[in-house]
């Protein structure tokens, strides 16, 4: 069974790059999506028995109420239309109970303040993975050139993002 949301989907040019972006990353073969969606709504709709968590769609139905998605519209909507949508299980955060200005203020809060991990860091990462990849390799072939021994006739010509 499949809940039902109210999407409010924005036909902007940005809206349509997002979405067509994050479906293309869906169908690559190292896609990941961690970051929860985060959805709200009654919890009159909602029970828990013996650690499980049960939505009674029908009765959402018959009262023509959704739950309303706070964070995670485009990969939502990207992922549905990517055709490798059947592969991925998302993590959802439920908020009960909310209005649409405190959902606006949690969306708010989350988007405004989150940082981005500095591109040093995920060159860095790139020498960890197992398997070979462009990354990995023009990574390792940077730093060697570009070593601090002095005997690289690149030594100082190659601009080194890492921090480490």
């Amino acid at each position: 069974m499949k809940l039902l949301f109210f999407i409010l989907c924005q036909n902007s040019s940005n809206h349509v790059k997002r979405v067509k972006s994050i479906r293309e990353y869906s169908e690559t073969n190292d896609a990941i999506f961690s970051t929860s969606i985060i959805i709200s709504g009654s919890n009159e709709y909602v029970s828990i028995s013996e650690n499980i968590l049960y939505i009674d769609v029908d009765f959402i139905k018959d009262n023509d109420d959704f739950f309303s998605i706070v964070d995670g519209q485009h990969r939502l909507v990207g992922i549905s239309e990517s055709s490798a949508a059947e592969k991925f299980t998302l993590p959802v955060i439920l908020i009960f109970n909310t209005n649409a200005p405190e959902d606006a203020q949690i969306f708010s809060s989350i988007n405004g303040n989150q940082k981005p991990v500095p591109k040093s860091l995920i060159y860095d990462l790139f020498s960890y993975a197992d398997q070979r990849s462009l990354e990995r390799t023009s990574h390792i072939i940077g730093k060697e050139l570009n070593n601090n021994n002095n005997e690289s006739p690149f030594f100082g010509e190659i601009e080194d993002v890492s921090c480490c």
